[in-house]
């Protein structure tokens, strides 16, 4: 599966969502799960997609997902915000642009990873950007909400 357009991708932190037992291809109600306010990572608009890609190990079937993006500039406030996400594990949900949101990661379960860089032209002519990918390997792939 390979989804050029996404409108947007929130988090929330994995230890304040409390989610059920889930099974491929269940629909939840997210917001019955958390008390907290999810907050929106701001990207550049066309730059966001979500790639899934199936994989067979020991372990059974397991989708690959990634999400990419690049956020401009690259200030401090949005360098914190990434730390922050490094530093404590938390669950994504994307939203495509025809309005189907995905759930990404279980508190019981398996996790995102998010990593990040840095773009800074040497030219000075204002090229800073920061490039994010959130990956996760997990077998209940996709839930949505």
């Amino acid at each position: 599966m390979n989804i050029q357009g996404i409108f947007s991708v929130e988090f929330y932190e994995a230890s304040k969502v409390i989610l059920p037992f889930l099974q491929k291809n269940a629909s939840i109600n997210f917001s019955s799960f958390t008390t907290e306010t999810s907050q929106k990572l701001i990207f550049i608009p066309g730059t966001c997609k979500m790639k899934s890609d199936k994989k067979r190990n020991i372990a059974g079937n397991l989708d690959d997902i990634s999400v990419s993006f690049t956020i401009a500039g690259n200030d401090a406030d949005t360098i914190a915000k990434l730390d922050y996400q490094n530093n404590i594990e938390h669950i994504y949900i994307v939203t495509d642009n025809n309005g189907i949101k995905y759930v990404l990661g279980h508190n019981n379960g398996a996790l995102p990873l998010l990593k990040y860089n840095m773009k800074n032209d040497a030219d000075g002519k204002g090229g800073r950007s920061i490039n994010v990918i959130i990956t996760l390997s997990t077998n209940i792939f996709p839930i949505y909400t």
